[in-house]
């Protein structure tokens, strides 16, 4: 009996603390809406990580910031319940400005193959400030975005995505 306990504990243990592990360091996402199609569909599922954006103690991140281009669950500026899923374009200290339809950072043109962006309710060109970031959704002409509301603060950042897990047939692993 006394084994039998001891073989139950060494499973159990080690399983309840991954799994606490796991909580801690991603959170489930359900995408909602068509602002991301085609790379992400409505209803699909995404696994968030959070721990790669995790803050230091100083309002900086512990291992690095996000990056140009990666896929950011956040806190939106807008009222909304909802936490919003975009695409980073310009990182704090670039000059993002849209104009003849394409996105240009650093008087760079954004390669992306998104289609036609119209500048929305700003005025450009834009400089991101310190501890803030503009996305956009990979479907330009439906979603709300940076063009309406602004930046978003790096503290309002949940995480990165990193699988899509649902439906199976579109799983993918995000880098």
């Amino acid at each position: 009996m006394r084994r039998a306990l001891r073989d139950l504990a060494e499973t159990i243990i080690p399983a309840v603390l991954f799994y606490l592990l796991l909580m801690l360091a991603t959170q489930n996402y359900r995408v909602e809406g068509d602002s991301m199609d085609p790379t992400l569909i409505d209803g699909q599922r995404v696994l968030v990580n959070k721990f790669v954006f995790a803050h230091s103690g100083n309002n900086g991140f512990l291992f690095h910031g996000p990056e140009r281009g990666d896929i950011v669950v956040f806190d939106p500026p807008v009222d909304s319940p909802e936490d919003f899923i975009k695409r980073i374009i310009a990182i704090p200290g670039d000059e993002i400005d849209i104009h003849d339809g394409g996105v240009f950072v650093n008087e760079v043109r954004v390669d992306d193959d998104h289609g036609h962006t119209k500048s929305g309710a700003k005025s450009y060109p834009l400089t991101v400030p310190e501890g803030e970031y503009f996305v956009l959704g990979d479907n330009r002409g439906r979603s709300n975005d940076s063009r309406a509301w602004g930046f978003v603060k790096a503290d309002n950042i949940v995480g990165r995505a990193w699988i899509t897990y649902w439906p199976f047939s579109a799983l993918r692993i995000w880098g």
